[in-house]
């Protein structure tokens, strides 16, 4: 049998080096590629169940030019502990908080918008004059429709808070059709009342307040204009904090994660 050359010998050197490169590549490829699809599953829980917190609640208010829309948004816990506190029973609270379709809202009684908001423009109390329920398995939301006031702000308390423990503060945002902000407050357990703005400051572009002040309870057909399960709700602007600080533990390890396998390849 003629014996290998020179040639035949670094040729098997090679291919056994570069077997051996490849082995240790794969090696050390799969811890990091564990680490990262950790970290990224971590990332979205948390994202998740911070957009959808059983107790996490938000509120906005819609200036049309006939109307006022208020649309409350709660995690499902808090949803049903408030239905509870307002003498819903189980079975009614079942059927309002079945998840259902995109913008298929389900008709609640009238009576419970005095057990989640009060709304007064100077002394009179406005009457809500209907009340719609959503829900998508992770928030329900609340949209109620009141007449136009001619007063330049309300006084807004969210009354849901009562009676209902694990609530957490959330955001009142006051805007127009078009999205524009024109106010903003804070709503709690402590503080749960707030008095906003819902007329546009002298000298901007846009529409001022509208002579319909009527608190009569009339029906209508037409559906309600708030689409709140779109998600334009709005959070709390220090809750945030917590988030971001999860974002960049998760990008730390990311980051380490890269460059030992960075190092690893380099031998």
């Amino acid at each position: 049998m003629p014996r290998p050359t020179k040639t035949r010998l670094r040729r098997r050197l090679k291919l056994r080096l570069r077997i051996h490169s490849l082995t240790r590549a794969s090696n050390c490829i799969r811890p990091v590629q564990l680490v990262c699809a950790y970290c990224l599953v971590l990332l979205l829980s948390t994202l998740n169940a911070w957009a959808h917190g059983p107790f996490d609640n938000s509120t906005r208010l819609y200036v049309l030019d006939d109307h006022l829309e208020l649309a409350l948004t709660v995690g499902m816990d808090g949803a049903r502990q408030i239905l509870s506190v307002a003498g819903v029973s189980p079975e009614e609270s079942a059927k309002l908080l079945a998840v259902s379709g995109p913008g298929s809202f389900r008709d609640a009684p009238i009576a419970l918008a005095t057990r989640l908001f009060e709304i007064k423009a100077g002394a009179e109390t406005l009457n809500a004059r209907k009340l719609k329920v959503f829900t998508d398995g992770l928030e329900a939301n609340f949209a109620l429709e009141y007449p136009r006031a001619t007063n330049a702000s309300l006084a807004v308390e969210a009354r849901y808070f009562n009676g209902v423990e694990p609530l957490l503060a959330g955001a009142l945002t006051v805007t127009d059709e078009n999205g524009n902000i024109l106010d903003r407050a804070v709503l709690s357990r402590a503080s749960a009342a707030a008095r906003v703005a819902i007329a546009r400051v002298a000298g901007s572009n846009g529409i001022e307040s509208v002579a319909v002040a009527s608190t009569a309870s009339t029906a209508s057909n037409e559906p309600i204009h708030v689409t709140v399960a779109s998600g334009s709700s709005v959070r709390p602007e220090q809750s945030s904090a917590p988030l971001l600080v999860w974002c960049a533990v998760g990008l730390a390890i990311l980051l380490t994660a890269w460059f030992v396998g960075k190092r690893f390849f380099k031998r």
